[in-house]
């Protein structure tokens, strides 16, 4: 699915592909399933990383106290309503 800035259409697989392309890590880091906190490029940056691309790509902003609630990578999609 080509990226497009209506976050309803848009999958978490493809997303996650853009986000781990734009942070220059390994395919496949980022699985649905995985515990964010067990992801060691999980850190502040690649939270500051993340909240930037949504606000780019999906025109869409990320709320903070919702974002510190997530624990999985499957979390993040939801937060966002993207598609799994």
């Amino acid at each position: 699915m080509l990226l497009t800035n209506n976050f309803f259409l848009m999958k978490l697989s493809t997303f996650i592909t853009t986000f781990e392309k734009t942070l220059e890590i390994k395919k496949g880091t980022f699985k649905e399933a995985k515990e964010l906190a067990k992801i060691p490029e999980w850190d502040s940056l690649a939270i500051l990383t993340f909240i930037s691309l949504v606000n780019k790509k999906l025109k869409k902003n990320v709320n903070p106290e919702k974002l510190a609630i997530c624990k999985t990578v499957s979390d993040l999609g939801k937060l966002l309503k993207l598609k799994n």
